[in-house]
């Protein structure tokens, strides 16, 4: 998730906190005063202006604020803990292998499902079907010698 942070110039909101509603159902905070204009710095080397023209007849204005994180859904915490298991039965001994294991197979398994569907990601699927550290190998080694094979 990207941070997002927000300056609202032409008003100090230190102390308004009372004029200030928070619609707990939307997740976002509505503010009673008006900026000039809004930056957004959604990454530390991009800042964007959204001038608010003076004669606008917006009053109010709301912001956003982050969803919380979704919580991973049954098949997630069935395959995180099948991850689990085979990281204890391989390093039963040592448990920074254990975490290591676990968390690295974890990254590749998330990894694994941002991607579309192909040929490709089924065959790394298919051959290697409890290693998602070696499907997100051999998905990517098999993606970038196709770029190649097609220049």
């Amino acid at each position: 998730m990207k941070n997002l942070t927000l300056i609202f110039c032409g008003l100090f909101f230190m102390g308004c906190a009372s004029s200030n509603d928070t619609n707990v159902n939307s997740g976002a905070t509505t503010y009673s005063s008006r900026p000039s204009a809004i930056l957004v710095n959604s990454t530390p080397q991009q800042t964007n202006s959204i001038p608010i023209p003076k004669n606008s007849s917006v009053k109010n204005f709301t912001v956003p604020t982050a969803a919380p994180s979704p919580m991973p859904v049954d098949a997630d915490k069935k395959i995180f803990a099948e991850i689990k298991a085979k990281a204890q039965s391989d390093f039963s001994e040592d448990f920074v292998m254990q975490k290591f294991a676990y968390n690295e197979q974890v990254k590749a398994y998330k990894y694994m499902k941002t991607l579309p569907n192909s040929s490709i990601k089924s065959k790394a699927e298919t051959d290697f079907p409890d290693d998602y550290i070696m499907q997100k190998f051999a998905y990517n080694e098999q993606t970038k010698a196709k770029k190649e094979m097609e220049k």
